[in-house]
């Protein structure tokens, strides 16, 4: 029985049965950490309510803003290397990793608190802690994963996910218990969480690769590869984090909060989704030596599949909304409405994933984050035009209309190298 994803079979290219089993173990993964995180988010509105949620939504989204650069890219040098070059040189990558994560996580986090001091109303410590948090630990949790995935381990994945969502879950619930109900005490909290996070972290990674961690800086060349996905991650970044930024910088930390509840349940419904693309995601770099037409076909095949995903999964969206407020309260019964209009970008981003993974696996990163960039844009400048007056309605419009923009310009570029190449 053929096993292959695609009719031409090429040398360590993974095959359907392959793909289907990673997929299914990043699926777990993924389900652990956004369940954990789902639940947290839940607890956490419980306790903070809308308006302090919203406070924290804002500096969580602009520290994803600023994540891309504080990692320099290198995690996708690492999955690049293991694509191309299996286990050898894992151990360098890794600690460049590790080394890269650490440095730019205490500049990240400076830039983070000057950044608030202008945009919000929290205080600089809190700031500090959510940054290093995210930058640190968060950071080296994904770029395990990324490794374990490009290995084709994806229960390494699953492990970093486990333990690092199990230790934040208890975070949240002491917190609950201490009777917090501000960002600033949570702040302490997730900190804490975040930094047994990286010694687990690195233990599994360690464990299960068999690498000895050593302080390394990343080579010029490895720089001059990680560029232009740090532009491609800072535009991936700003189209999803840069409205709850918007709209935390007007002040509108009820919105904000009954906005980002409806986002999260999105999210973690677009899980099936995100694992496939996590799961092939080195792929496209194995396939990168063949011909455009089939990597284009082998796109469209993944496209297929996931748009018909984010068909149902938008209908279930749909019925399901009331369902927030259940889970939050009355305070967020807003967030049925929010959630009904975005119920429609899964469908709209499932188009997305795979052409730019296309781009990313001929070599042209810059392209892809050209046109991330030139939709990130338009997305902030919508949201600078109708939130003031529309609030988090201006915001879910404004999402709407830089995903579809974007999967318009990405489609209509590998076409055309389609048929420059042909």
């Amino acid at each position: 029985m053929n096993d292959e994803l695609d009719d031409d079979v090429q040398p360590g290219v993974v095959g359907r049965a392959s793909v289907a089993k990673n997929t299914s173990f990043v699926l777990v993964a993924e389900l652990v950490f956004s369940a954990g995180r789902m639940l947290i988010f839940v607890l956490l509105g419980k306790a903070l309510g809308r308006v302090e949620l919203g406070r924290y939504v804002a500096v969580l989204g602009m520290v994803q803003l600023l994540f891309p650069l504080a990692r320099v890219g290198i995690a996708h040098v690492m999955v690049r290397s293991i694509a191309q070059g299996g286990k050898s040189g894992f151990g360098d990558a890794w600690s460049k990793n590790v080394t890269v994560h650490g440095l730019g996580g205490i500049v990240g986090a400076g830039v983070s608190v000057a950044l608030a001091k202008i945009l919000f109303d929290v205080s600089a410590f809190a700031v500090l802690l959510i940054a290093a948090a995210q930058f640190v630990g968060l950071g080296l949790q994904q770029a395990g994963g990324m490794a374990a995935n490009a290995f084709g381990r994806a229960e390494v994945g699953l492990a970093l996910n486990g333990a690092n969502t199990i230790l934040r879950v208890l975070a949240v619930l002491l917190f609950i218990q201490s009777g917090g109900d501000s960002v600033d005490s949570w702040a302490l909290y997730l900190f804490g969480a975040a930094g047994l996070g990286v010694l687990c972290t690195l233990l599994i990674v360690g464990r299960f690769f068999e690498v000895q961690l050593k302080l390394q800086l990343p080579t010029r060349p490895d720089l001059v590869l990680a560029t232009p996905f740090v532009f491609a991650d800072t535009a991936n970044s700003a189209q999803a984090d840069i409205d709850k930024v918007v709209l935390g910088g007007l002040g509108l930390n009820a919105d904000n909060g009954v906005y980002a509840a409806a986002y999260r349940v999105a999210d973690l419904a677009n899980l099936p989704l995100a694992a496939l693309v996590k799961a092939t995601y080195g792929e496209f770099f194995r396939r990168g030596d063949s011909p455009i037409g089939e990597m284009l076909r082998y796109s469209k095949r993944l496209t297929g599949v996931a748009m018909s995903y984010g068909a149902v999964i938008g209908v279930g969206l749909w019925v399901a909304a009331p369902l927030v407020e259940v889970a939050m309260g009355e305070e967020f019964d807003d967030s049925i409405s929010a959630l009904r209009w975005i119920a429609v970008v899964p469908f709209i981003r499932a188009a997305q994933y795979f052409p730019a993974n296309v781009l990313a696996g001929v070599g042209r990163q810059w392209e892809r984050a050209r046109l991330m960039g030139s939709t990130a844009l338009l997305n902030l400048a919508a949201n600078l035009a109708l939130a003031p007056t529309m609030g988090w309605r201006g915001a879910a419009l404004s999402t709407i209309l830089a995903e579809i923009a974007f999967g318009v310009l990405l489609w209509r570029r590998v076409a055309k190298l389609d048929r420059n190449v042909g």
